[in-house]
Parts: structure tokens; sequence; C-alpha cells
């Protein structure tokens, strides 16, 4: 599986028991739309409405949610909301086209998952069961988003032999290229082909920036590189302490 692949890699796994879904669209179409698709799945939307309910408990005395489908333009405030009420709960926002600053609201607000509503009723139910499983799902047309970032930004790692600062974190030269690629959604051989080397020197620096991220897979990088408008570009000169051929990439949070 892709870091871009929204349906599930094991399509067979089941959530183990009914899971209770919440849905909150401003339009009704929208909601029984959906309603009328994940009983099939091991769902049940246990409630509904055109915003997240008042209160600090499920409404009516109902079960708290285990997902909560919600429209993106509640926006990351909605999503933010909802994880201090019932911090159990995983949020996928549902959008009507991906977009970089939405991706990007959403999993910094807490959003476990973000679709399109062009999304099929079979894909939508493997993306909740891997939502359930602890996983993150968003858009194949993700990896074309970020490819879009980079061409914007100044593809490619800066001609300078330097590092580059995402944030807090260090990224030497060859890190940046395979980070460049990895969030691409292109793969170990792939990467060490557009770069002239190994995939065993793929899989080390790989292994690197996954350490220097504090991160465990492709996944978390991509969501990582979103919301740290990652382009392998340098704008601005690094202080002179850290060496002058060193530049720094400001970050958008």
């Amino acid at each position: 599986m892709t870091a871009f692949e929204n349906r599930a890699a094991v399509p067979h796994r089941v959530v183990d028991a009914i899971a209770d879904v919440w849905v909150i669209d401003p339009h009704p179409i929208v909601r029984a739309g959906i309603r009328s698709q994940l009983g099939s799945g091991g769902f049940a939307v246990g409630w509904e409405g055109a915003a997240l309910p008042g209160g600090a408990e499920a409404p009516a005395g109902g079960k708290k949610p285990d997902i909560v489908i919600m429209d993106a333009s509640l926006g990351g405030h909605a999503v933010s909301a909802l994880k201090q009420r019932f911090p159990e709960a995983h949020p996928v926002v549902f959008a009507g086209a991906a977009e970089l600053s939405s991706l990007a609201e959403a999993f910094a607000a807490g959003a476990d998952g973000y679709v399109l509503k062009s999304i099929s009723a079979a894909a939508l139910i493997d993306s909740l069961r891997l939502v359930m499983h602890g996983e993150k799902v968003f858009p194949r047309t993700l990896g074309s988003l970020i490819g879009q970032m980079h061409a914007e930004g100044g593809a490619g790692v800066p001609r300078e032999a330097c590092a580059t600062r995402v944030g807090d974190v260090w990224l030497a030269p060859r890190e940046q290229a395979i980070l460049n690629g990895l969030v691409q959604g292109l793969t170990n051989k792939r990467i060490a082909n557009s770069l002239g080397i190994t995939e065993a020197t793929v899989k080390v620096n790989l292994k690197a920036v996954l350490r220097k991220l504090g991160l465990s897979n492709r996944t978390q990088v991509a969501i990582w590189a979103i919301q740290h408008q990652f382009s392998g570009a340098s704008t601005e000169e690094c202080p002179a302490a850290t060496g002058p051929a060193c530049r720094k990439v400001e970050t958008v949070q």
C-alpha cells in the first residue's frame, strides 16, 4: 500500500464490533446517503445533524461516537472541539476536493481521516475500518498535491551541499531527496533509481529520517510533510553557528 491509497491493503480485516458513527453535514441528502451505505460494513449511524451537538455528553443519552464523519466546511476548530469532548472518537473529514490547507488544518486539529465525497461506498467502509484500527487515511490525490507544492516551492534539494531545517529537525541533502520521493508516494526502488543510489542506501537514509522525525511509517511522514509545508526548498540563511552552507525552511503550523 502506498502512502496515498485510501483503500485498505487488507480489506477482509473487519471491525470487531458494531462501530457507532456520527454524521455531521449541513445537507440532509448527504447524511442520508452515508447512513444508507454504512449498515452493511459493520457501522451504525447513532446520531446525525448539521453541526456538532451542544453539551458535554452524547445527545439524548446515546452512545459516545467511535467515528465522526464531518463536513470539511466545519473547519479544524470543529475537529478540535470534538476531540476535546470525545477524546476517543476518530474524526474523519468529508471533503468535496483535496486541498493542502484543508488537509493540514484537519490533521493538525486531530483528524484521523480525510476522504473525498467522490469516494465509493466500498472504499469509504474500508477507510473507516482502517481508522478504527488506528490508521490515518487520506486521498490518493495527495501525492499530486504534494508534487504541486514542490513545484511551487522549488522542487528538489538545494544546489548547495547544505542541510535544511524543517521545524526543529535538520535534514541532510540526501535525506531531503529521499523525503521528497517518499511523500510523493514513490517506492524505495524508484527513489533509488531517480537518485542513482542503491535501494539499501535509500533504506538506511529512510530509517534516519524516520528516527529524526520520531515517526514510524510513510503515512505519518506524508502527514508531517503537509503540516510543515515541506518542499525541499531553502529560503533563508541559518545562523553562522550552523555553518555557512546551511539554510532553514520556515514552517506553517
